[in-house]
C-alpha cells in the first residue's frame, strides 16, 4: 500500500519447522493514481536535425532513474520498464525553422492517459541524447509544446560535431567564455549532459578529446552511441 507508481518485485518465503525453505519471486506493476474515468491526451512537437522518421517515444514511471533510461538505450538501443498500454501517434515530419537554425519537426500525442505523474522519453539513433521530461498529467489534454533534441557532443546546438564543440569544452574546462552558460536553465543542463561524451557526470578533456578522436576517424566513444 502507498507504493509510487512503478515496476516491482515481491519475493514470498516460505519456511518453518521441518520444512524446506521456498522462495516465490512474483513481478507486478503500480500505475499512477488516477481519477475514476479522467484522461487526457499527451502531445508535443519533437525538434532534431534529420528527418528519419525512427524516433521512439514513451511514458515511463516516474520511479525509473534518468540515468538507468540513458544506459539502456546506449547499451543496447534496447529498452524496457516503460508502460507498455500507452502507444504513440506520430505524424509525418516537416522542415522548420527554430533561432535561425533550419530544423525537422514531428508532431506526437498519446491518447487517452490516466491522470498521474510520468516521464516522457524520446528516444532517436544517430547519436541523439535521450530526452526525457517529467509530465503531470490531469483531467484537461497536455502540451508538452516543442523539445529539442541534442546530439552527443553537439554543446553549441547548430547540428554539427565539430572542432568548434571542442573548443567549447576545452574553455568550459579552463573557466572562458563558452556556450555552457547560455540559455534556459533546461537548455543548460542538456547542454552539459550533450558534452558529457563518457557519461561520467563531468564535462572536461577527456571528453573533447573524443570528439577529437571522431572527427579524426580513429577510435571514440561515438562508436558506442546508437
Amino acid at each position: 500500500k502507498g507504493l509510487p507508481a512503478g515496476n516491482y518485485t515481491a519475493t514470498l518465503k516460505i519456511s518453518g519447522a521441518n520444512v524446506n525453505t521456498v522462495s516465490f519471486n512474483m513481478k507486478f506493476t503500480v500505475k499512477p493514481k488516477t481519477n475514476p474515468g479522467a484522461s487526457a491526451t499527451v502531445s508535443g512537437t519533437v525538434l532534431s536535425w534529420n528527418d528519419t522518421n525512427d524516433a521512439l517515444y514513451y511514458l515511463y514511471p516516474t520511479t525509473m532513474s534518468d540515468a538507468d533510461i540513458r544506459a539502456q538505450w546506449k547499451t543496447s538501443g534496447t529498452v524496457s520498464g516503460y508502460y507498455t498500454e500507452y502507444t504513440v501517434t506520430k505524424e509525418t515530419i516537416s522542415s522548420t525553422t527554430v533561432d535561425g537554425k533550419a530544423m525537422k519537426a514531428q508532431t506526437f500525442s498519446f491518447d487517452t492517459v490516466p491522470a498521474g505523474d510520468y516521464k516522457l522519453v524520446i528516444f532517436k539513433p544517430e547519436k541523439y541524447v535521450p530526452k526525457i521530461v517529467e509530465i503531470t498529467v490531469g483531467t484537461s489534454d497536455y502540451s508538452c509544446g516543442e523539445q529539442k533534441l541534442w546530439l552527443y557532443g553537439d554543446v553549441n546546438y547548430d547540428g554539427a560535431v565539430d572542432n568548434v564543440d571542442a573548443g567549447q569544452i576545452n574553455r568550459y574546462v579552463a573557466g572562458i567564455g563558452n556556450v555552457f552558460s547560455k540559455g534556459t536553465a533546461t537548455e543548460r543542463t542538456e547542454r552539459l549532459i550533450a558534452g558529457d561524451i563518457n557519461c561520467d557526470g563531468d564535462v572536461n578533456n577527456v571528453d573533447a578529446g573524443h570528439i577529437n578522436r571522431h572527427l579524426a576517424g580513429v577510435g571514440s566513444l561515438f562508436s558506442k552511441f546508437n
